[in-house]
C-alpha cells in the first residue's frame, strides 16, 4: 500500500506528514476532461503548456533518476528541461554535460574539494549553474529538485533552490535522498515530495503540484508472490522499473542503476537512511535495459550503485539462468556482481564500452579473480572507484567500514597485478611509451573523522604517496544529522583538519600520473565535451580523460590520438586517425593470464522438480571422446552411489518403517519427482544442495515400480 498524502497549500502545519492516504488518479481524470465545461478546462494542468526544470544533485544514480522522471514527463507531453544542459547550435554536439567521472561517495557534483575538478582547463565535465540552466530555471512552471544527503554542502545547495523556487513563485517537487530520509524538514514544508522508489509516479506529483497541491508519495516498494501476497515476497523491489523512457543528459551515455541501498553501516553515512538496505534488480532485466540502450546508439554503459561490488546478494542464485562457474562454488545460495558482469559483457557491441561504479572493498575482496578478467575485456574500462576513506585502520574501525588498510592495499595491487596492459601500436618500437594506463584506481578520502588524530591523518599521507591515486576525492568530514558520527567528539579542531585537507591537496597534486606520455599514440572513446566547450573528452582504456580538438564527425567514435600535452588531470591530443575504430585496444594478445573462460554462463538442464539446480560442468573442449566417455562413467557411477539411499527408498515407498531407513543410515535427501530420474545430475546435485541433511520433514516420495526400472537402466 503506497502512503500518499495529499495537502492542500494552506495546510503546512502538519507535524505527522504521512497519516493521510488519498488515491490521486490523473488518468481518469484526464480521460473525462472532455465532459467538463471550458471553464473547468483552463484550469486543468495541460502538460503541453508547461515546462518542467528538472536539477540534480549527486551521485550516478540520482542523475539516473533523474533521467528516468524527464523521461516520463516528456512522454505525458511536458515540455522538460534537464539542468547542467548546454544547447548547442551544432546538432552534432553532445546534448548536455555530463556528471563527475567516477561517483564520489563523499562529495556530490558540487563538492568544492574534489581533486578532479580543474575549471580553468576545461577538464571538469560538470557544470555547477551555467547561464542555460539560470534562464531555462527563469522560464519554467515547476522544478523537479533530486536532492543528495552525503554532505552537507550538497544539502546545502539543495535547500538554497527550495528557498529560491519559493521566492520566485514557482511550483516545487523534491526529490532524492534529503526528502526521502527527513521529509519533516522545516523548509519543505508546502512542497511536494516524490520518494526514491516513487519517481515512475513522477507524473502525478508534478501534475497535482501544478493544480496547488502538496503531494507527497514516500512510501518503498516491495516484491508481491505469485499469488499476490506482499507479505510472503522474499526481498524488497530495487525501485521504478528498467522499462521506463528517458531523456539522457547525454545520448551517448546510459546510466544503469543496478541495485539500491547496501548491506554497511558506515557512521557517517546518512545515505543508508534514505535507499534502505541493498535490493537488486534481476539480471534478465538489466540485460533487457542495456539491450536497449545500445540499440538507441549509446556508447557508454556506466553500471551504477551505492555499492556495485555488494550486487546480487539478495538475489537467489537458483532463479538466474547467468551465473560465473568460479562465483557459483563459492556463493551456492546468491548471485555475485560476477555473475551479472558475465552476460553483460557479451551484449556490449563494437565501438561501445562499459564502466563500473564505486564498490567498496569488503565485496570486491571476494571476487578479485573476476574482476581482473572483466577490467581486461577489451570492451570494459580498466576503471575501478574503490573508497578507502582513511590509511588508519582505527579510524576505519571507528566508521565501521569493515576492511583494513591492508585489504584495500590488496585489491589495488592484486588488480594491478592480475590486469595486461593494453596492447601497443603494431609498429611500435621498442622504446615506445603506452599512451593509456593500465588501471586507473579512483578513491575516496575524508580527513577529520571524529578519532583521527595526527599519527592516524601520516597514515592516509602514505598511502596516498604510495599509490599515487590518479583520481583522488579529498573531503573534510561533515555530520549528518541522524548518523553515530555526528555525536562523536571531534579530536581536532576546523582549523586542523582545514590545515590536513590543504596538506593532502598539496600530497595529491605533488605528482602527475600522466607524465612522459607525449608523442605516444593511443585509441579513446569521444563522448563528452569540456566544461568550457572548446575540446571533446575522450577516454582511454584505462579511462583517463583525453581533450581531442572539436571536430563533429569524431563525436562518438573510436578515434587514434597522439599525446601532445600532460596535464595533472588530463592529457591534450590531436587528431591521427578520426575513424571509426572498433576498438580501444590495438590487435594484439588479449590477456596474458586468467583468461576469461570463467565468465562462461551456465547451461542449466531442464528439470521436473521446480527446484534450479547448477549444472555439472563439462569437460574442458580439448579433452577426447574417450576422455569424455570415461568422465561419463564415472559420473553415474559417483551418482550410483550418492543415490543409495533413495533407491532403498523407493522400493520401501509403502512400507510404515521407511523412517527406519533414514535413521539407520543417517541421512535424507532433498524431495523429488518422477521427472528427475531422466537427469541423474539432478539427483546429485539436490544432495549437494541440501540445506539441512538431518531434516526428514522435508521428505516428499512420488515414484513407481516403472520408474525404479528406468532409472536402474541408465546404468
Amino acid at each position: 500500500m503506497d502512503i500518499e498524502d495529499l495537502h492542500t497549500e494552506l495546510d503546512v502545519h502538519r507535524t505527522e506528514e504521512r497519516n493521510a492516504s488519498v488515491k490521486v488518479r490523473f488518468r481518469t481524470r484526464r480521460h473525462n476532461l472532455a465532459d467538463m465545461d471550458s471553464d473547468s478546462v483552463t484550469t486543468m494542468a495541460i502538460p503541453e503548456h508547461y515546462r518542467v526544470f528538472v536539477q540534480t544533485w549527486g551521485c550516478a544514480h540520482n542523475t539516473s533518476d533523474s533521467e528516468y522522471m524527464a523521461g516520463l514527463l516528456a512522454q505525458y507531453g511536458y515540455q522538460v528541461i534537464l539542468g547542467g544542459s548546454t544547447n548547442t547550435k551544432d546538432s552534432h554536439e553532445p546534448v548536455g554535460a555530463q556528471s563527475n567521472n567516477s561517483e564520489c561517495e563523499c562529495s556530490s557534483e558540487l563538492a568544492g574539494d574534489c581533486c578532479q575538478k580543474r575549471e580553468d582547463k576545461g577538464c571538469c565535465t560538470t557544470p555547477e549553474f551555467p547561464t542555460a540552466d539560470e534562464r531555462a530555471k527563469q522560464e519554467a512552471d515547476i522544478w523537479v529538485l533530486n536532492s543528495c544527503t552525503v554532505k552537507g554542502p550538497a544539502e546545502d545547495h539543495f535547500r538554497n533552490a527550495v528557498k529560491a523556487g519559493m521566492r520566485m513563485g514557482k511550483r516545487l517537487v523534491v526529490a532524492g535522498c534529503v526528502p526521502q530520509s527527513h521529509p519533516a524538514a522545516e523548509y519543505l514544508k508546502g512542497v511536494s515530495i516524490i520518494g526514491v522508489q516513487q519517481i515512475d509516479r513522477v507524473v502525478e506529483v508534478v501534475e497535482e503540484t501544478l493544480q496547488g497541491n502538496t503531494v507527497r508519495f514516500l512510501d518503498k516498494k516491495c516484491a508481491v508472490s505469485e499469488d499476490g501476497d506482499s507479505h510472503s515476497a522474499r526481498r524488497r523491489l530495487g525501485g521504478a522499473r528498467l522499462d521506463l523512457p528517458k531523456i539522457r543528459r547525454n545520448p551517448l551515455i546510459e546510466i544503469l542503476a543496478v541495485s539500491t541501498g547496501c548491506l554497511n553501516a558506515c557512521t557517517y553515512c546518512k545515505t543508508k537512511h534514505a535507499r534502505g538496505v541493498l535490493a537488486s534488480y534481476p539480471i534478465e532485466e538489466l540485460l533487457e535495459r542495456a539491450k536497449q540502450a545500445f540499440a538507441d546508439g549509446v556508447k557508454e554503459l556506466w553500471l551504477t550503485s551505492e555499492d556495485l561490488g555488494a550486487y546480487g546478494r539478495d538475489l537467489d542464485r537458483t532463479t538466474s539462468v547467468y551465473s560465473c562457474p568460479s562465483m557459483a562454488v563459492r556463493f551456492p545460495q546468491c548471485l555475485t556482481l560476477a555473475d551479472l558482469l558475465s552476460g553483460l559483457v557479451r551484449l556490449i557491441p563494437e565501438g561501445c564500452m562499459l564502466r563500473l561504479g564505486m564498490t567498496n572493498p569488503p565485496y570486491i575482496l571476494e571476487q578479485l579473480r573476476e574482476m581482473a578478467d572483466v577490467l581486461s575485456h577489451p570492451r570494459v574500462y580498466a576503471f575501478l572507484h574503490v573508497p578507502v576513506q582513511s590509511g588508519s585502520d582505527a579510524v576505519l574501525d571507528c566508521m565501521k567500514r569493515e576492511y583494513t588498510v591492508d585489504e584495500f592495499s590488496h585489491v589495488v595491487t592484486y588488480l594491478q597485478d592480475h590486469i595486461p596492459p593494453p596492447p601497443l601500436p603494431p609498429d611500435a618500437t621498442d622504446d615506445a611509451v603506452n599512451g593509456s594506463g593500465t588501471l586507473t584506481v579512483a578513491t575516496d578520502i575524508i580527513c577529520g573523522f571524529p578519532n583521527e588524530t595526527e599519527a592516524d591523518f601520516e597514515e592516509t599521507v602514505k598511502l596516498v604517496e604510495r599509490f599515487r591515486f590518479p583520481v583522488l576525492y579529498i573531503n573534510q568530514f561533515f555530520a549528518r544529522p541522524g548518523t553515530p558520527a555526528a555525536s562523536m567528539i571531534r579530536k581536532a579542531t576546523t582549523a586542523e583538519v582545514k590545515k590536513r585537507t590543504r596538506r593532502l591537496h598539496d600530497t595529491f597534486r605533488a605528482y602527475k600520473p600522466y607524465e612522459g606520455r607525449q608523442g605516444s599514440l593511443v585509441r579513446v572513446l569521444v563522448t563528452e565535451t569540456s566544461h568550457d566547450g572548446r575540446f571533446w573528452v575522450g577516454h582511454t582504456k584505462a579511462y583517463e580523460q583525453v581533450l581531442v580538438p572539436k571536430i563533429p564527425e569524431v563525436y562518438g567514435r573510436i578515434i587514434l590520438v597522439r599525446i601532445t600535452e600532460c596535464d595533472k588531470f588530463f592529457m591534450r591530443s590531436d587528431i591521427v586517425d578520426p575513424g571509426p575504430l572498433d576498438s580501444l585496444v590495438f590487435p594484439g594478445p588479449l590477456h596474458t593470464s586468467p583468461t576469461l573462460s570463467t565468465l562462461e554462463p551456465l547451461v542449466r538442464m531442464p528439470c521436473s522438480s521446480g527446484i534450479a539446480k547448477p549444472v555439472v560442468h563439462a569437460v574442458p573442449p580439448s579433452s577426447s571422446k574417450q576422455e569424455n566417455t570415461n568422465w561419463s562413467l564415472l559420473l553415474q557411477f559417483e551418482i550410483f552411489f550418492q543415490n543409495r539411499l533413495l533407491l532403498v527408498i523407493r522400493l520401501c515407498n509403502n512400507l510404515r518403517y521407511v523412517f527406519v531407513f533414514f535413521l539407520f543410515l543417517g541421512t535424507s535427501p532433498r524431495s523429488c519427482s518422477a521427472g528427475d530420474l531422466y537427469y541423474p545430475q539432478n539427483l546429485r546435485n539436490q544432495w549437494l544442495l541440501s540445506a539441512n541433511p538431518s531434516d526428514l520433514a522435508s521428505l516428499h516420495i512420488s515414484l513407481n515400480a516403472v520408474n525404479i526400472v528406468h532409472y536402474l537402466s541408465l546404468f
